[in-house]
């Protein structure tokens, strides 16, 4: 994805005051960890499928899970680069909808309290038959 100087400026503008601290910007496919989104974007990722990082759009936590499997990692970096049995890349892929009391399925609106309750559990409104967590 290519950004403009300008969006690249009002999403860093926008990341930083909704966390009202330093911003961070960390690439969703190895977690690394850039001071703004440019410097990011322009880079190159050889996790990545396109080659270059882009930006994971969830918050700051304690703790990142896998959208697939719901593992809990202290850190980004750490969940990325673990394998993951549930993914089709069988790579831990970050939920960016931040921790939450409840989640939600995006196909049928059940809730759990863990990510992974969710995940492993079947949706008969889903194309993949598993619960999918909505942001």
């Amino acid at each position: 994805m290519i950004m403009s100087g300008d969006m690249i400026i009002a999403i860093t503008y926008l990341y930083a005051n909704r966390r009202n601290i330093m911003a961070n910007f960390y690439c969703k496919w190895c977690g690394s960890k850039y001071s703004s989104v440019s410097s990011l974007v322009n880079s190159s990722c050889s996790d990545s499928p396109s080659r270059k990082h882009e930006l994971y759009e969830g918050p700051e936590e304690n703790y990142y899970y896998c959208v697939y499997c719901g593992n809990k990692y202290s850190s980004l970096s750490s969940l990325v680069h673990s394998s993951c049995s549930d993914s089709p890349s069988r790579k831990h892929v970050p939920f960016d909808g931040g921790e939450k009391a409840q989640y939600t399925c995006k196909y049928c609106g059940t809730t759990y309290s863990s990510l992974s309750s969710l995940v492993h559990s079947s949706c008969s409104k889903s194309p993949t038959r598993k619960h999918q967590p909505a942001k």
